[in-house]
């Protein structure tokens, strides 16, 4: 798949806010000391996008989606750097 830069700006953009959320939400918290802690969480937020998703299309709140969205993606990083599984360990 080709990306123009423009594309590739927004989604960096999108990263970064993923892991700024990361970041924010992580500090009141413990690290996951396990795979199986952070899979509840990441259901949990994966089960609140849903919960959007299973709404008529004119009630769904885009913005409530793509909070939850971000959520997710700052959960599975926090879960990549918790668990320790970056390249080469």
């Amino acid at each position: 798949m080709h990306t123009s830069i423009a594309e590739e700006a927004t989604i960096g953009r999108i990263a970064l806010e993923a892991g700024n959320e990361c970041i924010r939400a992580s500090e009141p918290y413990a690290p996951f000391p396990t795979a199986d802690d952070a899979y509840v969480i990441l259901l949990k937020k994966v089960d609140n996008f849903r919960g959007e998703t299973l709404k008529k299309r004119q009630e769904r709140s885009p913005e409530k989606m793509r909070k939850e969205l971000i959520q997710i993606a700052a959960m599975a990083i926090r879960t990549i750097y918790d668990l320790k599984l970056q390249p080469g360990r």
